[in-house]
């Protein structure tokens, strides 16, 4: 765990771009609000702007470490660490200014859109500000064809190890993948997609469509797409193709088949990503067109379904419990009414006997929920 907290601390385009904004928003006196803080780099940045508490939110361990770094650099006297998820949290006293930087590679994300909202109404004052402040969707057509052969493994014509993969390939290429794209991939200039205004309102979902030329004659093989976030006046902060590097790297959105373009020839690009009410994930979907010749994908592709799993989820169904359900309602039930882990262990003995022959069998699984889901005092 460690090492990703580090590899995110060594992102110095990341990390010196919300320094600045934290100290160009954080006033003497604050109370701030860090959510998803990791080793607290960020709490510590607002408590040298004057911030006079800071909430520092964590539900992964490295809260623990972030506790500790603090306190060797002089801070944890104003700074509260909170190990929980945000989204069922409220402070004794709503912050000044919130800061949050846990982005999806295309920045369109459910867990972050409820995050915003969560924030906005219940933990953040209604003239507080939030640090990024703003954010924009862009993209441009791309023709990298190493990029899409090391996507495109399994085609009708191509094996791996003598057994043929084909049926793979279409949740492959309809997938939204991680890249580390130059300027030089880009066929056409980029275009802007879609505004959020975070002070107002964390709409993620958009449906656009936007047109540019290509700059020379070749092959289309998907879609790039990044963010820009404007952390604070004058301070912004990007994942583009020809940006300062980050951790992020951009979105690719590859096609079915790679299409033609022609020198100076318009290339149309559709775009949308869907968020449902209790989504999980973005729904993506993509097509663009050159001359007569168009390519699409949808994310809808990249998660074989059966009827079954669609009738499972339908809003009349009556699914039940699974077995590993019903153990982990039987263990949250005796934690709910203030018992122990042990007696939690004990229950699943008695009630699933083929699964458990012995409390400490059961211990572990008890264990494990009461970690997931058992209140953590401070």
């Amino acid at each position: 765990m460690i090492t990703r907290y580090r590899d995110m601390a060594g992102d110095e385009v990341r990390v010196n771009a919300f320094r600045r904004a934290i100290e160009a928003v954080v006033r003497p006196g604050d109370v701030v609000a860090d959510i998803g803080c990791g080793l607290g780099t960020y709490a510590i940045f607002a408590c040298r702007a004057g911030a006079a508490k800071v909430y520092a939110v964590e539900r992964e361990d490295i809260i623990l470490t972030a506790r500790r770094i603090a306190e060797g650099n002089g801070c944890s006297d104003r700074i509260e660490f909170i190990r929980a998820d945000a989204t069922s949290l409220t402070f004794a006293e709503p912050a000044d200014v919130l800061i949050t930087e846990d982005f999806a590679v295309t920045f369109v994300d459910p867990s972050s859109e409820r995050l915003l909202r969560h924030a906005r109404t219940r933990l953040l004052k209604t003239s507080g500000r939030l640090v990024p402040q703003s954010v924009s969707l862009w993209a441009a057509p791309v023709s990298h064809p190493d990029l899409y052969r090391r996507i495109d493994l399994w085609a009708d014509d191509q094996q791996a190890y003598g057994i043929d993969f084909s049926a793979a390939r279409e949740p492959a290429m309809n997938t939204v993948h991680k890249a580390g794209l130059r300027a030089e991939h880009l066929l056409g200039k980029p275009k802007e997609l879609h505004r959020i205004d975070l002070q107002r309102g964390p709409e993620h979902a958009f449906d656009a469509a936007v047109r540019c030329r290509a700059r020379a004659a070749c092959d289309v093989h998907g879609v790039a797409v990044w963010f820009e976030a404007q952390l604070a006046p004058g301070v912004r902060l990007s994942n583009a193709p020809g940006a300062p590097p980050t951790l992020w790297g951009q979105g690719f959105l590859p096609l079915a088949r790679p299409i033609r373009a022609r020198e100076n020839g318009l290339i149309e690009m559709h775009i949308a990503a869907r968020i449902g009410p209790a989504a999980e994930r973005a729904w993506w979907q993509w097509e663009v067109t050159s001359g007569r010749e168009s390519a699409d994908g949808t994310t809808f592709r990249a998660f074989p379904t059966s009827q079954a799993d669609l009738a499972a989820g339908s809003v009349d169904a009556r699914p039940g419990l699974s077995p590993d359900g019903q153990m982990t309602a039987s263990i949250l039930r005796i934690l709910a009414q203030g018992g122990t882990i042990n007696e939690a262990a004990e229950v699943l003995c008695r009630e699933f006997p083929d699964a458990f022959t012995t409390v400490r069998d059961a211990l572990g699984r008890a264990g494990a929920v009461a970690r997931r889901y058992g209140h953590r005092p401070e």
